[in-house]
């Protein structure tokens, strides 16, 4: 079914809202953006937000299902190239992006529709990196595990701002450690 001008303008505006709102947030952070800065650089009424999103914290996860989104679809384009490569470039992402990810692990401790999102968001990157590994033959059928561990090491690299040397040999150890023997649960 065709859709209409009015739901065309709604999406669109949607859209400029979300791109403003990401620009502001990595410019002033969550507490720095206010709803009516954000009214005012994409021309609208303050209240007129609240027809798109019901709250900030429904504006924030607007934000980053976005960056989400667009990271898998990257993702699954990087698929095959060399694993410590796509590691790399996820460590660049998160960086790209650190306040938006720092600003959802604080507020996912005050807003379960956040808390929700981060978990469910978590989880499909986490899935993501499992098929990647067991695409690749490696963490020997620990590759939930592993993925967990790998989304935990791109989120703690980039929260502790560690150096590009740093984070190479990090990525490194971590590329030697999903090709160790695993018998029983028992690392060789």
């Amino acid at each position: 079914m065709a859709r209409t001008n009015r739901e065309l303008d709604r999406d669109q505006k949607r859209e400029e809202i979300l791109r403003a709102a990401r620009e502001l947030f990595l410019e002033h952070g969550y507490e720095g953006t206010s709803m009516q800065r954000l009214a005012a650089r994409v021309k609208v009424a303050p209240n007129t937000l609240y027809w798109y999103f019901a709250d900030k914290d429904a504006l924030l996860i607007g934000v980053m299902k976005r960056v989400v989104q667009a990271g898998l679809g990257e993702y699954e384009r990087r698929r095959g190239t060399a694993l410590d490569a796509q590691v790399r470039w996820m460590l660049g992402l998160f960086w790209e992006t650190r306040t938006l990810i720092a600003t959802v692990h604080n507020r996912a401790q005050v807003s379960s529709e956040v808390r929700a999102w981060h978990d469910t968001a978590h989880r499909m990157i986490e899935k993501a990196i499992e098929a990647e590994l067991r695409s690749r033959g490696l963490a020997n059928g620990h590759e939930v595990a592993a993925a967990r561990i790998m989304s935990f090491i791109a989120e703690g690299v980039v929260a502790h701002q560690s150096s590009k040397a740093e984070q190479t040999r990090i990525v490194r150890l971590l590329m030697h450690l999903l090709r160790l023997d695993v018998d029983d649960g028992a690392l060789r």
